[in-house]
This record gives C-alpha cells, structure tokens and sequence, in this order.
C-alpha cells in the first residue's frame, strides 16, 4: 500500500491534534535522548570511529550508485544506466543514522560470524559475504522504523515495487550489489579498512 505521494503509510500512531503533537514531541524526545545516551556509553571509540567511516563512506557509495542507476518508481526495479546527466543523491537523515548504528554493520556483524566456530580463511570469508546482505537488511530495517517513527515517513529513503519489504525500508533487487559490498568490506578489511578506522580514532582523541 503507497499513498497518494508515494511513500508508505507509517505503522505508527500519528498525532492529529495540538495536544497529541506536544505529546508526540515530549516521548520521541525521550527517544532520542536515549538513543544518544546509548551510543556515547554502549559503543566504544572504534565503534564511533567506524560508524563515521561507514557514514563517509556510504554516502559516496550512495552518490554513485544513483548517479549510474535508475529505479522505476512504479515497479522498483533497478537498473544501471551509466551517467544520465546529473548527479544522484544522498540525504542528512541518511547520514547520521550511519552514524549511529554504522557499526553493527562492521564489528557485530563480524562478531555473529565468528560464533559459526569457522577459523579464519575461505570458509568464513564465505559466510561474511553471502550473509551480508541480510546484516544491511537488519540494518536498513532498524534505521527505517526509527525515521519512520520519529517523522512519520522514511525522510532517507523508500524502496518500491513487488521486492520492497517492511514498509519500504529493503528491497532484495539489491542483493546482488550488498553481496559485492561484503566482498570488498571483507577483501580490505585486514590491508585497509580496519587500520584506517584505528588511525581515525586516534585523530579523534588526540
């Protein structure tokens, strides 16, 4: 079900009145405040630096992929199309959610790998790739509800067509390209990646 302006009803209740707004305000308030006292205390400042990382980095992965790819907004299917003329998009809300569940991408979701008992090399690798994709569907589904709960509608982002789930917030056209994404987490994540997130930390504490 899509409205008449495309985007997906929100699952939530919504406030219709002055007094049902102010309400509306004070407990996603709280929200918030909560979801900020549990990211500077539950996560650590390899967790932060990362989630930066992925928050950067995301967007220029975004940028690039909606500069060369087309989704039908009728259907939701996607393809790539190369330079259209002007350049893609990325979104501040998209950012900062980045910011604060970016990690789970990176260090939970090896850490669920690692109670699978495989020893390092070609087997685990394996697993981190082709299970990735549901890592960044988890995630996609967490960040989405909460911009939907809090606005009223995904302000990021909305999939559409027969493979959109959960209100817009995953799509499984994109497994494909998740799976490379994994794969090129995975390739540079001792060469690269992993030292480029502790040397951004120690930028961040120096």
């Amino acid at each position: 079900m899509v409205k008449a302006n495309g985007m997906s009803p929100s699952p939530f209740w919504q406030p219709s009145t002055p007094g049902e707004r102010l309400l509306a305000l004070c407990y996603k308030s709280a929200f918030l405040a909560l979801l900020l006292w549990g990211y500077l205390n539950c996560t650590s400042s390899l967790d932060r630096a990362g989630s930066v990382g992925v928050a950067v980095v995301f967007i220029v992965i975004e940028l690039t992929w909606t500069t060369i790819a087309h989704e039908d907004p009728k259907t939701g299917s996607v393809s790539v199309k190369g330079w259209q003329g002007k350049f893609g998009h990325s979104s501040f809300a998209q950012f900062w959610s980045n910011v604060v569940w970016g990690s789970m991408l990176l260090f939970r979701y090896r850490e669920v790998i690692g109670l699978f008992g495989l020893e390092e090399g070609w087997a685990r690798s394996a697993l981190f790739v082709f299970m990735f994709p549901f890592s960044v569907w988890w995630l996609e589904i967490v960040e989405g509800y909460i911009l939907i709960f809090l606005f009223g509608k995904n302000v990021a982002w909305e999939y559409k067509g027969k493979a959109a789930y959960f209100h817009g917030t995953i799509t499984i056209e994109y497994f494909v390209p998740w799976l490379g994404l994994g794969a090129a987490i995975e390739l540079l994540w001792d060469s690269l990646i992993l030292d480029l997130i502790k040397e951004g930390r120690c930028s961040g504490q120096s």
